[in-house]
């Protein structure tokens, strides 16, 4: 007898066999988004379930909202996920692709790498840098590009303070407007490109809190989503041996949402492009 699965639907059953899914996907599973069941798995049921209950933590919005595909990262172990919705149940299929997903993203950040450096750095380097631009296209190559990117913003070093010159899913107009100093940076971003999760960055701002700091947060939270930012991808840059100016990138949905280390090896290649060409100009 042949061993098969069936998937009982709104409008009826699904046979396939046991041995087709397993060339098909590393994971199968049907939820309501409260209760699951396994239908296939090359896992174990317990590695399964912690699969399951992250990714729904992550993305539950999204399901909600309709969306199909996902990329979810596990313990260094990358998933496709798409998503198949009947009535009020969702088949969720988890497909393993740490090969496929790091040359996507490599492609992505060639690609990027390839715009910046042709449409902002020879520019930069040939007329120099205008302080007055308003560089939101160049923060909205990350977020276009880049599928775990929901935010960007590009700030630079002016006198004693960083202001931001470009901003992708913020409000530049807001965002034009806040001024940083080095020392309210998280000391550990001037060190070089990191992954910091919102609750580092929190955790050292309060060690030395005023009211002045405590101002700006509430002004961040009502005007610039701090409040959802998850994980930030820090990419800083130097003139002078010294901090000139940072490229962040923000997650608002996934915790981790860098994790594959492409987006650190774009990071530092980034941070060494930019420096290179403000130590020029």
């Amino acid at each position: 007898m042949l061993d098969c699965v069936i998937i009982f639907l709104d409008k009826g059953g699904v046979i396939i066999s046991k041995e087709i899914l397993k060339k098909l996907v590393d994971i199968l599973v049907i939820s309501d988004l409260v209760e699951f069941e396994v239908l296939h798995s090359s896992y174990p049921y317990n590695k399964v379930k912690e699969i399951y209950t992250i990714f729904l933590r992550q993305n539950k919005l999204n399901l909600l909202e309709g969306t199909e595909e996902f990329l979810f990262e596990y313990e260094a172990e990358n998933f496709e996920v798409k998503v198949t919705r009947e009535g009020y149940k969702y088949i969720l299929a988890f497909v393993k692709i740490d090969c496929i997903l790091s040359l996507k993203l490599n492609s992505k950040m060639f690609y990027v790498l390839d715009k910046i450096v042709n449409n902002y750095l020879d520019k930069w380097l040939k007329v120099g840098f205008d302080l007055t631009e308003n560089y939101s296209p160049l923060t909205d190559l990350f977020v276009e590009n880049f599928k775990n990117v929901d935010g960007a913003l590009f700030s630079i070093k002016e006198g004693d303070v960083l202001k931001i010159k470009g901003a992708s899913g913020f409000d530049y107009e807001i965002m034009r407007d806040v001024t940083f100093t080095i020392d309210e940076v998280y000391s550990k971003r001037l060190e070089g490109p990191l992954v910091v999760r919102l609750d580092d960055v929190v955790d050292e701002y309060y060690l030395n809190v005023n009211n002045e700091k405590v101002s700006k947060v509430e002004f961040l939270m009502k005007n610039a989503h701090l409040s959802r930012i998850l994980v930030m991808l820090s990419i800083p840059f130097y003139k002078n041996g010294e901090i000139f100016g940072f490229v962040s990138l923000y997650s608002f949905e996934n915790e981790l949402a860098f994790e594959n280390e492409v987006y650190l090896d774009f990071a530092n290649t980034l941070s060494k492009l930019f420096t290179m060409a403000f130590n020029r100009i």
